[in-house]
């Protein structure tokens, strides 16, 4: 089983203004299929996307793939989606609107699913993009994580939680995570947390982590941060030159 997530900067490309011309608006058709192909390149069973598309948009990836989806709404403007080739059997989204959003948890996005794998076990998958700035909320949504891990364990084999942490790995999100036995793909594979904002590593932010629960630790082969061309980039760009995001994909293969 391959798991990945990927922020992918709600297809505009990185810089949006060199990738306008090929992708032209990120809801038309051809930004679509770019990124299908994109996805398509990463060969996942579940991957978890942050800052997506229109649902609309998304659903049109998904069919040209044939994947199922779930979707996680944001309260401001970053949408999260789940792509699985496994049955996805029931999904929530955490957030929800309401006034001055961006002060409480969420404000980015959260979401859970659970899949029915191929050997009939259920695979519960938290998909997250935490506050940027704020320690209080992440702190916040933290604790919420661990409180629907501990509320739904009973109805899934196994748990991954992934996504864009926007934090240093000595957070609380980070913490809780391995108290309840869960194990950072990079760290556990062997290559370690790496730099995965931005694309061409001028930044170096380790943002981007795949967690896996302990029932799924045993059985990891290998993890990556993705740095093929159009994924990532040595230095600055030339001019005219893009990316697919500002950040890299973040791989694991388990089970």
């Amino acid at each position: 089983m391959r798991i990945g997530t990927y922020n992918v900067q709600g297809f505009r490309g990185y810089p949006a203004e060199a990738a306008a011309r090929a992708l032209r608006h990120p809801d038309d058709d051809a930004a679509g299929a770019y990124f299908a192909r994109v996805f398509e390149a990463l060969r996942c069973d579940v991957l978890a996307v942050q800052e997506g598309p229109a649902a609309r948009q998304m659903h049109r990836v998904a069919g040209l793939l044939g994947y199922q989806m779930a979707g996680f709404s944001s309260p401001l403007r970053w949408p999260g989606y789940l792509l699985s080739r496994y049955p996805i059997l029931d999904a929530r989204t955490f957030s929800r609107w309401r006034p001055l959003a961006d002060r409480w948890p969420f404000s980015r996005m959260g979401g859970e699913a659970r899949l029915q794998l191929d050997d009939g076990s259920r695979l519960l998958v938290i998909v997250l993009h935490l506050h940027p700035r704020h320690e209080r909320v992440r702190r916040a949504e933290a604790a919420f994580v661990r409180e629907r891990l501990a509320a739904l364990w009973t109805q899934a084999d196994h748990a991954a939680v992934l996504g864009d942490f926007n934090c240093a790995p000595d957070e609380p999100i980070h913490a809780l995570l391995r108290d309840l036995g869960f194990v950072n793909a990079m760290v556990a594979a062997g290559g370690g947390v790496q730099p995965t904002y931005d694309s061409t590593g001028a930044m170096a932010l380790t943002l981007d982590h795949i967690y896996l629960s302990h029932s799924l630790a045993p059985t990891l082969v290998g993890a990556e941060v993705i740095r093929e061309p159009g994924f990532w980039h040595a230095g600055p760009l030339p001019p005219g030159a893009w990316l697919h995001s500002d950040h890299l994909a973040v791989m694991a293969e388990a089970g």
